[in-house]
């Protein structure tokens, strides 16, 4: 593991192998345990972390900025964070957002069902939030400190 990218240090690992030619091989009754976070914003922490990770991840892999996708998700957040602007211009601008919405739910709910933990439908959309949105801000505020730090060397 490269030291360099916790988090993200399995991913780039696994991308190693692969690149290699090695095989990655996947075992249903393998079972690991993560340690769940007491909230939707300890989980928008982790997720944040995990955007930096994968923006040190590209940085030293030679792929930094490249990523398409990571290009969509952060599309998303300067979206979500415009939309005051866009909204003031014309309300249309809502639309990509009510459809975002619209399949949270509409996962929220299947998913709870399907878990038989009806309750989760309530809170899920939030949880699908914070996570498309820290994760990509964790990305971006980490490439932007690599592309400083480079400026400056």
């Amino acid at each position: 593991f490269d030291e360099r990218l916790w988090p993200n240090e399995e991913t780039a690992l696994l991308r190693k192998i692969e690149l290699a030619g090695g095989k990655i091989a996947y075992d249903p009754s393998i079972v690991v345990f993560h340690r769940r976070r007491g909230s939707v914003w300890q989980l928008a922490r982790q997720c944040a972390g995990y955007g930096r990770g994968r923006a040190r991840q590209l940085r030293i892999e030679g792929a930094f900025l490249s990523s398409i996708e990571q290009t969509v998700p952060a599309l998303f957040l300067l979206y979500v964070m415009l939309l005051p602007l866009f909204v003031s211009v014309s309300p249309a601008t809502l639309v990509p957002l009510l459809v975002y919405g619209t399949a949270g739910v509409l996962v929220s709910v299947e998913t709870a069902i399907r878990r038989r933990d009806l309750p989760a439908a309530l809170v899920m959309p939030f949880v699908l939030f914070a996570i498309h949105t820290s994760y990509p801000a964790g990305f971006l505020a980490e490439s932007v400190r690599i592309l400083l730090r480079r400026d400056r060397q």
